[in-house]
């Protein structure tokens, strides 16, 4: 037993390094094995502009086995809708441009470098806990272990916050260029906002401790872009191309 305990931390920090080296080709088998080829000409056709409009040759976009309205991007493109969300346009609970604006928030990630950036920032934080584990092996699961890891947690978390808010810009960007319907983004945010309940306020201290930002906030800061108007010079370039 008292082997066992000795060997913990350095079975734990082995675990953070295998998590931190096999997240994407974990992520990756797991969205494709559970999803299928999308083939909604309506959909498809907002995806091709969007594709014309930033120059590259296309996006694969995909419907994720999963009732939860929500949509992913893979770093090297893949765009995945959710059954739930696709669902929900069949049923014309959803329009096609309200679709597209949950596809381009997602190019939106890609474009931005927003996975580079979080799995960077995701072998920091497991330098860390390695870090943690060697000097601090005896007291790695007291409560300075604790608040450390804590503290990974707050700012990993404030990071994807601010990356939320950029691929919100960047679907309002999108979306105008391609002469689709702007408010879109904003109208898809407050379906959200009812499907899935109350939101967390950010005077909450919770709220630094989520992942996404309130979704009341989101739709204020989508509105005041869309009203403002972002000139085209502006406008990133895809990292996809």
């Amino acid at each position: 037993m008292a082997t066992l305990l000795k060997l913990l931390p350095l079975i734990v920090i082995a675990f953070f390094i295998w998590r931190a080296m096999t997240a994407k080709s974990r992520t990756t088998a797991s969205l494709m094995r559970n999803s299928k080829p999308l083939n909604d000409w309506q959909i498809l056709e907002a995806v091709r502009i969007f594709a014309d409009r930033l120059g590259v040759p296309g996006f694969q976009v995909r419907i994720l086995d999963m009732e939860q309205v929500n949509g992913v991007a893979l770093p090297g493109g893949e765009i995945f809708i959710s059954r739930g969300l696709y669902e929900k346009f069949l049923g014309n609970e959803v329009s096609r441009d309200e679709i597209a604006a949950v596809i381009a928030h997602e190019i939106g990630h890609v474009a931005l470098g927003h996975h580079k950036r979080r799995i960077w920032a995701w072998r920091k934080e497991t330098a860390a806990i390695v870090l943690l584990g060697v000097l601090l092996s005896r007291i790695i699961f007291s409560w300075i272990g604790l608040l450390a890891l804590l503290g990974l947690n707050i700012y990993r978390n404030q990071m994807t916050q601010r990356d939320e808010f950029e691929a919100d810009a960047f679907s309002v960007q999108l979306m105008m260029r391609s002469d689709l319907n702007l408010k879109a983004v904003s109208s898809l945010l407050s379906k959200l906002e009812n499907w899935v309940g109350g939101s967390v306020d950010r005077s909450n201290p919770i709220s630094w401790l989520i992942s996404h930002p309130p979704l009341p906030e989101r739709i204020e800061r989508a509105k005041e872009v869309i009203a403002a108007g972002i000139p085209q010079s502006d406008f990133p370039k895809n990292e996809h191309a």
